[in-house]
């Protein structure tokens, strides 16, 4: 899976996410979350984005902060005992600067 080239296209769950998508990358990490267990992959964006946190996540809290820049998403696959490898896998996106 290292090295391997991918797109996230945008699925049915997050709306909010769909005009940032599609995204390629490649796949540079495997990870284990001690809160989310383990199946996570980083993967390096070909073309970077500024994620408005203010208008996106932050608003209903009434914070100002500063866009994110995302250059990596954490993706795992959303279907239990499936691999992030099989074609039109379903997989749940972290945004990571």
């Amino acid at each position: 899976m290292i090295n391997r080239k991918v797109e996230i296209e945008y699925g049915d769950q997050n709306d909010l996410m769909e005009r940032f998508l599609p995204r390629a990358g490649k796949i540079t990490h495997k990870l284990t979350s001690a809160e989310w267990g383990e199946g996570w992959y980083a993967v390096l964006l070909d073309l970077p984005f500024t994620y408005p946190v203010n208008e996106l996540r932050e608003a209903a809290l009434k914070k100002r902060t500063k866009p994110l820049t995302v250059s990596y998403f954490l993706i795992k696959s959303r279907w239990q005992d499936h691999s992030i490898d099989a074609k039109g896998a379903s997989v749940f996106v972290l945004l990571a600067e």
